[in-house]
């Protein structure tokens, strides 16, 4: 999806663990302009995880210039069982090479 990625999207450590938040802050700045086709889709920063272009457009989610700790969609915040492609995309997995 995004061939140049060389570090994995992952949620925002809390600030106060500042070694953490250093080092996150550093792979955020390679992944948080990531767009798809369309401009919209983007990787929250409170999850890592991609909001695609079509649930902004629809308004299930906020622009990435909106976003703040509690405005991704609700199925954040609910674990990912019935988000059938995300994990694998993230983790470099698909259904035809699912040991990646």
């Amino acid at each position: 999806m995004f061939p140049d990625l060389k570090v994995l999207p992952r949620p925002e450590p809390e600030s106060a663990a500042q070694e953490a938040h250093d080092a996150w802050q550093q792979e955020y700045e390679q992944w948080q302009r990531l767009r798809c086709g369309c401009g919209r889709g983007y990787f929250c920063r409170e999850h890592g995880t991609w909001i695609s272009g079509p649930e902004v457009g629809s308004e299930v989610a906020v622009t990435w210039e909106q976003q703040q700790r509690g405005s991704c969609p609700e199925y954040h915040y609910r674990g990912y069982e019935n988000i059938p492609t995300y994990v694998g995309q993230r983790d470099g997995l698909s259904p035809e090479n699912p040991k990646a």
